[in-house]
């Protein structure tokens, strides 16, 4: 048998070292993506560099959700499904989304996100330019930009863990961080 999720433990123990401004999880559309929006702002309102900053992150995270999440609303099968938590720390502010994807898009993602991580900030720009003139050239669905873009923003590295659910599906979160 199969290592369970234990979501209250993670609740639990992120809840204790987080101040959490908004937690959400169910079908990400461009309705809810535009009331998050407007709930990040009224929270972080004090600082609005800071402000600009998160929210990039937020959407570029958000729209992986939409690309490749594999979880579906039952309702309303067009609609994809995913985790999204925004938290304060003492010294920073952290975003971290989640949704259920393809085993095999998780070793690839995670690979990227290494990729990335051993980057410092002239490296990514140019990273970011030649991965921009790839999809281009191919046509593709922005490359993997948007998480170069995050870890430019945030000036920190992406986190990514994943639990496999099954042969075929693997739930993974992407979480940064932004000092305050």
């Amino acid at each position: 048998m199969s290592e369970k999720i234990n979501f209250f433990a993670y609740q639990s123990d992120y809840y204790s070292e987080h101040e959490i401004l908004l937690s959400y999880k169910g079908p990400v559309t461009d309705i809810i993506l535009a009331e998050i929006s407007l709930e990040i702002q009224k929270k972080i309102k004090e600082n609005p560099r800071i402000f600009r900053k998160l929210h990039a992150i937020f959407i570029e995270l958000a729209q992986n959700i939409l690309y490749y999440s594999n979880e579906y609303n039952h309702f309303r099968k067009q609609e994809k499904v995913g985790c999204i938590i925004i938290a304060r720390s003492e010294d920073y502010y952290h975003l971290e989304t989640g949704n259920l994807a393809n085993t095999v898009s998780i070793k690839l993602l995670r690979e990227r996100c290494k990729v990335i991580n051993d980057m410092d900030a002239k490296s990514l720009r140019m990273y970011k330019r030649h991965m921009r003139k790839l999809s281009l050239m191919a046509g593709a669905r922005g490359a993997g930009i948007g998480l170069i873009q995050s870890a430019l923003l945030s000036e920190n590295p992406l986190e990514m863990r994943s639990r496999k659910i099954d042969d075929d599906y693997t739930f993974f979160t992407l979480s940064v961080k932004i000092a305050r």
